[in-house]
């Protein structure tokens, strides 16, 4: 039986992996959020990463549905400091070196479907915040 981490270190050997790891400017530069599929493995990732659109786009399933209208998002939290960019500037710095993450999920083609629900699972048991869709009916004014 192989070393559990020698597993690890070799991607090949690996069926099914998930990780969420602090941001590291400049690694996987030049990639954004989005699946590639490879040799029957799909890769998701999505690099350096607020909390608050790391759940819109395991929610959004890449575009499937849309989370990006301001409003469309309620956090319930008594400080959302730590979950979306700061409205001020001379925060921003700071901020991006404590509070964003990269997500990034490997799992054989055949499981693509399962990805965005991977991923849902993934961000609520690592940041301990519950998550759901909720529709709601708007009556417009014409």
């Amino acid at each position: 039986m192989k070393n559990l981490s020698e597993t690890w270190l070799n991607p090949q050997n690996l069926l099914y992996a998930s990780s969420i790891t602090p941001c590291k400017e400049n690694t996987n530069s030049g990639l954004s959020e989005g699946t590639i599929v490879k040799e029957e493995m799909i890769h998701l990732l999505n690099p350096c990463t607020s909390v608050a659109d790391l759940f819109r786009q395991a929610y959004s399933e890449y575009n499937r549905y849309n989370f990006s209208t301001p409003g469309q998002i309620i956090l319930e939290t008594e400080d959302p400091f730590p979950l979306i960019y700061p409205s001020k500037e001379e925060d921003i710095d700071n901020w991006k070196k404590l509070y964003r993450y990269t997500y990034e999920l490997k799992l054989p083609a055949a499981k693509q479907q399962l990805r965005y629900k991977i991923m849902q699972q993934d961000l609520a048991r690592y940041f301990d915040i519950e998550a759901a869709v909720e529709k709601e009916n708007w009556n417009h004014l014409c």
